[in-house]
């Protein structure tokens, strides 16, 4: 995938070469542009018109794949909202006493914040599997932590195989949500359904997971 500066918004976009007379502009949710090229127009015509309509393209996309309230200066994570400094670096940094995020650009797609997102989600679930490691009521040596961006579910279980995934988007809220969503997980290796013998093991790992529960359901979106 491409992108494409406007309006200082790096936009990423998918070309696709049709058969069409015309060009289409399709703004997916997912965050980037689809256009279908059509077979009487080149690349760089197409690249002209969207700089020419900077302004209409750029308005399109902050509403149609960001939302309307998007903010690309800044950045949140684990619960609370970081200023956006671009930087001529590779891999983003984070100063927590100031709350600026360093970054190669605002654009989300781009690979610097997966990269960033993932060591940083991973290393916290390590960190909950040597905190819970000791507890008396589920063995967690053998599992195998993963991390990946999910639509529905904040995480999964396979007990099988002994492998836990937690949503990466869950890393724009705070750190409890995170610690609960895995003790919710490693709670399904010893009762894979949601019965109530599960939410009695639930309860003895996070007493207040109802309130997380409700209150995460509250504030993810």
């Amino acid at each position: 995938m491409e992108s494409i500066n406007l309006n200082n918004i790096d936009i990423p976009f998918k070309l696709v070469k049709k058969e069409n007379k015309n060009t289409y502009f399709y703004f997916k949710k997912s965050g980037y542009i689809q256009i279908n090229q059509s077979k009487y127009q080149s690349k760089k015509s197409v690249m002209r018109y969207m700089n020419q309509n900077a302004d209409k393209f750029a308005l399109k996309y902050k509403i149609r794949c960001l939302g309307n309230d998007a903010d690309l200066s800044k950045y949140q994570y684990l619960g609370k909202v970081y200023k956006i400094v671009i930087s001529n670096i590779q891999e983003i940094t984070i100063d927590n006493d100031n709350l600026i995020l360093h970054a190669p650009t605002t654009d989300r797609n781009h690979n610097s914040y997966f990269v960033f997102q993932k060591r940083n989600m991973l290393k916290m679930l390590n960190d909950l599997k040597r905190k819970y490691c000791n507890n008396k009521y589920i063995n967690i040596n053998a599992i195998t932590l993963k991390t990946r961006y999910t639509k529905t579910r904040h995480g999964s279980c396979n007990y099988k195989k002994q492998n836990i995934n937690i949503n990466l988007n869950l890393i724009k809220y705070e750190y409890k949500f995170i610690e609960y969503v895995f003790l919710h997980e490693i709670s399904h290796l010893i009762h894979p359904n949601h019965s109530s013998n599960f939410y009695d093991l639930l309860k003895k790992l996070c007493p207040n997971y109802k309130e997380l529960k409700n209150e995460l359901k509250e504030i993810y979106r």
